[in-house]
């Protein structure tokens, strides 16, 4: 709640409301939640042990702010702000008692097993990265067939108005190709297509490291 340093969050949106803009509001907002409401909820116990339902509880409190209040307001930034702070503050929280439990020998052999299982998979998961990305695997001599297939049957221009760019990884004699397509093998040259010059846009990353 420190955080909430203009005091957007805390109560009831309705208290600073009209009656008119409360209907418009409630048009808009099907579950209305403050900060007020979350700390009740802690001290009457209503969460239990469950971490999920304060997660998502709070998590509301945000995204009915950013559902109501446009792009452009400081309302919206400030609920982007919190949200992404509330959820570094909730990875962090968790680590920290799942360490806690962990040690700690009030538990059981087979919780502390679950535990420390839960605990590797935690940290797996703090060492990957989110992508957008697509994932094939292809036998090397089928590498030319399926970009030449991606590249008869992809429409480019939805992808976006720039130019589509592929890096060949350790590719041999690959340079830059005919128009639509530029394909490179350099990386500085990868880097000023699509970051200095921006004519280009990151389309696809063959690697062509292992050819067995």
């Amino acid at each position: 709640r420190r955080s909430d340093v203009d005091q957007f969050f805390q109560f009831p949106v309705a208290d600073d409301l009209s009656p008119d803009e409360i209907l418009n509001y409630r048009n808009v907002v099907k579950e209305e939640i403050c900060l007020e409401d979350v700390t009740v909820n802690i001290q009457n116990n209503v969460y239990g042990n469950s971490l999920e339902g304060f997660f998502d509880d709070t998590k509301k409190i945000f995204s009915n702010a950013k559902l109501y209040n446009s792009k452009d307001t400081l309302v919206h930034d400030r609920a982007c702000f919190m949200t992404a702070r509330f959820e570094i503050f909730y990875e962090e929280f968790r680590h920290r008692q799942l360490s806690s439990a962990i040690s700690s020998q009030k538990r059981s052999r087979l919780s502390l097993g679950a535990l420390i299982s839960e605990s590797k998979k935690e940290e797996l998961l703090r060492t990957l990265l989110p992508s957008k990305g697509t994932l094939l695997v292809v036998p090397h001599n089928l590498i030319d067939h399926w970009l030449e297939q991606i590249k008869t049957h992809i429409n480019f221009a939805v992808c976006s108005k720039k130019l589509p760019l592929i890096f060949r990884h350790k590719a041999s004699n690959k340079h830059r190709k005919k128009y639509p397509i530029d394909e490179v093998s350099n990386p500085t040259l990868a880097v000023e297509l699509c970051e200095s010059d921006k004519t280009h846009f990151p389309f696809l990353f063959i690697d062509e490291c292992n050819e067995e």
